[in-house]
């Protein structure tokens, strides 16, 4: 017998996840609006963070304001860039040139519950990455709740 687990089996996936990615955050800045992204501390915000670093500096997307508000996504992040060895080789090359590629151009993180609720007194177009990943719970709820009625916000 073999268990799997398949949350999303049922799904199809586009064939170029970084062009909709693109797409998305290009929409948001062009409507001056807050993106919101719930994220999985361990895993997901890195490698959301990764892309967006990407697209960036390829120019694919506008260079727009991301915060962190996830403490243990925060942390995780900090793991990530202390143990270079443990990265792909294209990873620890870029970590030894001083570039840290698990943070965007215009980088903040929100590790306080005042700095958190501070987010959503910003305006103009920007990018929230907050726990929970499946948004039941978390810091994300209270920038949901927050950001939804505008309808800029993704």
């Amino acid at each position: 017998m073999l268990l799997l687990e398949s949350t999303y089996g049922n799904r199809t996936h586009g064939p170029d996840p970084d062009a909709e990615l693109a797409r998305i955050v290009r929409d948001a800045a062009a409507r001056g609006g807050a993106l919101i992204v719930p994220a999985f501390a361990v895993g997901r915000t890195q490698a959301l963070l990764w892309r967006l670093r990407q697209l960036e500096d390829d120019g694919q997307i506008p260079v727009l304001p991301v915060y962190v508000d996830s403490p243990m996504a925060i942390s995780v992040t900090d793991i990530y860039e202390r143990h270079q060895d443990e990265q792909d080789p294209e990873m620890q090359d870029l970590m030894a040139a001083n570039q840290c590629e698990l943070e965007t151009h215009q980088f903040a993180l929100a590790r306080t519950p005042h700095e958190s609720k501070a987010l959503n007194d910003l305006h103009g177009p920007l990018i929230i990455i907050s726990a929970s990943g499946m948004a039941t719970g978390g810091r994300v709820i209270h920038h949901l709740k927050q950001r939804l009625p505008d309808r800029r916000t993704t």
